[in-house]
């Protein structure tokens, strides 16, 4: 891979300090350098570690955000709602992040946006800051509340889990500890990690009630014409009766 030329203008949001040091989301355009393959001639975007493909918002919001979520105790509006600047993230999206981020720290498809997976960071942090090993393993209870399937009970412990790891192996303080976890990742082995969907399909195992029909099926109606129109017969049949 070369470095071309050619550039892109990209929309990001990212989490800065105002002049009173408060975190705020700032937007704004950025300019992506775009490299190319020298056999097969692909192009691809140079990112920069805190930013990650597909996501408007930067590392440092995202690692915000979830933190917040993963370890204190308030619910997804709340969350949304403390971060200050001119775009904040809904509370469906921090859920989207929640859910993408927790299946990536399991290890499931679900989760895996293209990058190195969670289990490669683990083995490489492990080889690197022994002090992490079991961290991923370890119980870790969650909010009753915050549930109601046992799969999202298992990415919300993952999820508070891989944040614990995240700090533990970047050694700088929140919320700039994923961005230098790719980073490190990066001189380690050239690896791009923390790759992670901002949203994966739930199946119908995961919701438990039953009792309303599912939305894109289109509710039963009755006629209320005393005299329905009949379809038409099959071809050859007789219009008489045979009795």
């Amino acid at each position: 891979m070369v470095l071309s030329r050619s550039v892109v203008a990209r929309r990001l949001v990212l989490l800065e300090p105002d002049a009173f040091g408060v975190l705020v989301a700032v937007s704004l355009v950025i300019l992506v350098a775009i490299a190319r393959c020298t056999r097969c001639r692909t192009r691809a975007r140079v990112l920069p570690c805190d930013v990650l493909p597909r996501k408007v918002y930067g590392l440092a919001v995202i690692e915000h955000a979830v933190a917040l979520y993963a370890v204190g105790d308030r619910s997804l509006r709340q969350v949304a709602w403390s971060l200050l600047g001119e775009t904040t993230p809904a509370h469906g999206t921090l859920h989207g992040w929640t859910e993408g981020f927790g299946a990536y720290a399991l290890g499931r498809p679900g989760g895996d946006a293209g990058g190195a997976p969670m289990s490669r960071f683990v083995a490489e942090a492990e080889a690197r800051v022994p002090e992490i090993a079991g961290t991923m393993r370890a119980h870790v209870d969650v909010d009753p509340r915050r549930y109601r399937s046992e799969a999202r009970r298992d990415r919300l412990a993952a999820l508070l889990c891989a944040v614990v790891l995240i700090r533990l192996v970047a050694g700088v303080p929140p919320p700039h500890a994923a961005a230098e976890c790719r980073r490190l990742t990066l001189l380690w082995s050239t690896s791009s990690v923390l790759c992670f969907r901002s949203r994966i399909a739930c199946t119908p195992i995961e919701h438990p009630d039953r009792s309303m029909p599912p939305g894109s099926r289109a509710p039963a109606t009755t006629s209320r014409d005393p005299c329905p129109t009949r379809t038409r017969s099959p071809p050859g049949a007789s219009s008489r009766s045979l009795f």
